[in-house]
């Protein structure tokens, strides 16, 4: 009997973009946090075209870029249709991974620099994302400084490595991308920016305070400055210590 050769269903393709705060060694900040928003590639044009809209909507430059150091009270109406954009597609998930910079000592590790720690924290954060062996993943990270390339590249290698992608076939890009021309990198930006911010314990700026309750409410968390589960889908975050 003649037997029909089954056809093989390819992969769904997530983009992750990731980003990071407060990453400098000696920058005078307690708390830095690395963030990715993932996305599933199918419909990355879609929110980014929704992304732009909503900054025509309210006034806004299409080229505006959304920052979380930019947050004040001008655009809160602005900020909380974001939020309800990103709550309000399920396939958007946010991913966070928090270290107290206090408690890191690089003479642990003999000739570790704080650079390749940082990549291995990268790694920390990435590789719950990308350890799910049915999809295949592109990683854009924020351009970090003029030697990120190689590093990049690395973290790359170590990720497959890490969840035994020998041949590259599920992790099949990672590369550096500007966050001005990428919308789901700025919500990124956004969404760890909130995370960072009430994770240091501050309360000095009433617009970003704001946009922290509104992200609760919307998103549905109680509390940012707790891990969450480790396979919480919507809001997932790690705080390292």
């Amino acid at each position: 009997m003649y037997r029909k050769t089954p056809i093989a269903t390819p992969r769904e393709v997530f983009n992750i973009y990731g980003d990071e705060s407060c990453h400098l060694e000696n920058d005078g900040q307690k708390v830095m946090g690395l963030g990715a928003v993932v996305c599933p590639m199918r419909h990355t044009a879609e929110i980014n075209h929704r992304l732009k809209t909503l900054k025509v909507e309210h006034g806004m430059p299409e080229r505006y870029e959304l920052k979380w150091t930019r947050v004040g009270m001008a655009k809160m109406d602005y900020y909380a249709d974001v939020l309800d954009l990103f709550a309000g597609y399920k396939f958007l998930r946010f991913r966070s991974f928090l270290i107290n910079k206090s408690i890191i000592d690089h003479s642990l590790v003999p000739g570790q620099t704080h650079d390749e720690w940082y990549y291995k924290m990268y790694y920390k954060m990435l590789k719950p994302i990308v350890e799910v062996d049915d999809f295949e993943y592109h990683i854009y990270v924020d351009i970090k400084d003029t030697h990120g390339y190689e590093r990049v590249q690395d973290l790359g290698r170590i990720l497959r490595c890490g969840i035994g992608d020998y041949n590259g076939e599920r992790i099949t890009r990672v590369q550096e991308v500007r966050s001005h021309e990428v919308e789901l990198l700025q919500l990124a930006d956004f969404i760890l920016g909130i995370a960072v911010y009430e994770n240091r314990g501050e309360y000095n700026s009433k617009a970003k305070r704001q946009v922290i309750e509104m992200f609760k409410e919307k998103v549905g968390v109680r509390d940012l400055t707790r891990c969450t589960p480790y396979r919480a889908h919507k809001f997932n975050q790690w705080i390292w210590e």
